[in-house]
């Protein structure tokens, strides 16, 4: 039995370094406005006032080349339940289903926890992976699916769960190809792949 997180996405509100970043710039510009039609002649220069600018300015460079390289991606969700590969089902949270009720299995599992992910032009967010852009998708006999994203906190940590794959393998659950790539190999491997199945079969 091999057990993985499984993220829910949630709408809640939550500080990113991109709402921060924002709300620094307007912060700054209405600064900026009240200065100079309302209390310019009191407190500085113009001039001297655009001096301001540099705070949001600074704080970009710094989210963009400093924070974000040791900073996770704002986690939009939660990570409390679980799904569980058993070699006779597959347990999602408190759901049960049987291999036998299972029409096909499709895993992508490319993601993992601390690896760094591309980050726009317009992000400033942290861009170490949280791990969950895996998927799993079960279609069962009677027309049903259950799409999920799991985590992974290492590389390629779902090849661990060899035996069960290789169940799911042989009672054609599972392609040859998706489950040549999640052992980490081509469609074309076909004596590796051979030599897996004979040895946790």
């Amino acid at each position: 039995m091999i057990k993985y997180r499984i993220f829910t996405e949630s709408k809640k509100f939550i500080f990113t370094n991109n709402v921060i970043l924002c709300m620094v710039f307007v912060v700054t510009f209405l600064a900026y406005l009240v200065h100079k039609y309302i209390f310019g002649w009191i407190i500085i220069s113009e001039r001297n006032f655009q001096f301001v600018f540099l705070l949001p300015i600074c704080l970009a460079l710094y989210f963009k080349f400093i924070l974000s390289w040791s900073q996770y991606e704002p986690l939009k969700g939660t990570l409390n339940t679980y799904m569980e590969l058993h070699e006779d089902c597959i347990i999602v949270e408190k759901d049960k289903y049987s291999v036998d009720e299972i029409k096909s299995i499709n895993i992508l599992n490319f993601d993992f926890k601390d690896d760094h992910n591309y980050a726009g032009k317009g992000n400033y967010n942290g861009i170490l992976s949280n791990g969950i852009g895996n998927l799993l998708k079960i279609n069962l006999i009677n027309g049903k699916s259950i799409e999920l994203n799991f985590q992974q906190d290492k590389e390629n940590v779902l090849a661990s769960a060899k035996k069960e794959l290789v169940s799911y393998y042989k009672k054609g659950k599972i392609s040859r190809q998706n489950f040549a790539e999640i052992c980490g190999y081509e469609d074309s491997d076909i004596d590796v792949i051979s030599s897996i199945v004979r040895y946790y079969s």
